[in-house]
């Protein structure tokens, strides 16, 4: 058995890299046709445009390294049934079932590089790509933002549900409210002036203490500190920030759930290969030619991209919870695997 387990793998792996290369290409093809006329629009340098390539390869590798399980599994498999090798391990008294064991180890070997990956190279290439990106298309670096900033300052409260700079001195504001001892302010935006220390609201509610809210169209309030940090994005946060992060007090229904999602698609996302693994391997035990294993691979492939794409949208409308949103495309995977395996005998 355990010859016949490495004759397997030896079937596999070749297939696993010429799906990785694949994919890859096909990746890289899909990037130059969407950049290549800005660049060559804007008469990027070679080095901005050879940088705006390396720092997307980690998002590749997250998209290839598990898609291409599927592929080396069911071509691997429909050569060895078009071959009758299948037929002549059945007839040896071998359970299909076990044959399982190393396109599983395949999963969760490719399941490890990719959670090194997608953890490790992937959130710090985010960023590096949106500063080269912002350079290819604006010739300038990437406006920062800050996610519910709040600061008090001589004894008045200063609150932004966002903030982005807009410049070395100024920054917009959305959703504003200022409290003071004596009024608080609300405004749907503004903008931050650091070399006049100040907040210019627009749309502005005033509300004093015995009378009525009063509305004006402007009105600017001083603000002596400095600008807010910068908030990444919560695809270029490390998983521990994300944990962290998470667990403050204070955050918006809408912001908890989008890092909730965040989090846990960054732990189902490598595993993704393991669940392909066992979707193809199950599959390909059961069909009898090569013609039918390619469009297996075609079939599996769609339903798991498209699942993945849209489980964000579930996430965000609230239809499903945050952590069965992030799963979901596994789940499917795993429970089409379950349901073929009970035809393996």
């Amino acid at each position: 058995m355990a010859m016949l387990n490495r004759y397997l793998w030896r079937e596999v792996s070749p297939l696993y890299l010429v799906g990785f290369l694949v994919f890859m290409i096909l990746l890289t093809t899909d990037l130059i046709s969407s950049v290549a006329g800005v660049v060559l629009r804007n008469h990027t340098p070679f080095h901005l445009a050879f940088l705006l390539y390396w720092t997307k390869i980690p998002e590749m590798l997250e998209r290839a390294l598990p898609l291409a399980v599927p592929f080396a599994v069911l071509i691997g498999l429909g050569r060895l049934a078009r071959d009758s090798e299948l037929k002549a391990v059945w007839a040896s008294g071998v359970r299909p079932s076990s044959l399982l064991w190393p396109l599983l180890g395949l999963g969760l070997l490719v399941s490890a590089v990719t959670f090194l990956n997608d953890n490790l190279w992937l959130p710090s290439a985010n960023a590096s790509w949106e500063k080269v990106a912002y350079r290819v298309w604006y010739n300038s670096p990437p406006p920062h933002d800050r996610v519910l900033y709040t600061s008090v300052v001589g004894g008045n409260l200063y609150y932004a549900g966002s903030v982005q700079q807009t410049g070395p001195d100024t920054a917009s504001l959305e959703g504003v409210l200022v409290r003071t001892p004596t009024a608080v302010y609300t405004a749907s935006s503004g903008v931050w002036n650091s070399l006049a220390r100040s907040w210019r609201l627009f749309g502005v509610w005033v509300d004093r203490t015995g009378q009525k809210p009063v509305f004006q169209p402007q009105l600017t309030v001083p603000q002596g500190a400095p600008f807010a940090p910068y908030t990444p994005q919560l695809s270029q946060q490390s998983l521990g920030q994300l944990m962290r992060a998470e667990l403050q007090p204070g955050l918006s229904a809408h912001r908890r759930q989008a890092l909730r999602f965040e989090l846990q698609r960054r732990l189902a996302d490598p595993l993704a290969a393991l669940a392909l693994a066992v979707a193809a391997g199950c599959l390909g035990l059961l069909l009898r030619n090569r013609s039918w294993s390619f469009i297996g691979v075609i079939v599996m492939i769609f339903l798991y991209y498209v699942a993945w794409t849209y489980a964000p949208q579930f996430a965000q409308s609230g239809a499903l919870p945050s952590w069965l949103a992030a799963w979901s495309p596994n789940l499917l995977m795993v429970a089409f695997g379950l349901l073929l395996a009970g035809q393996l005998r």
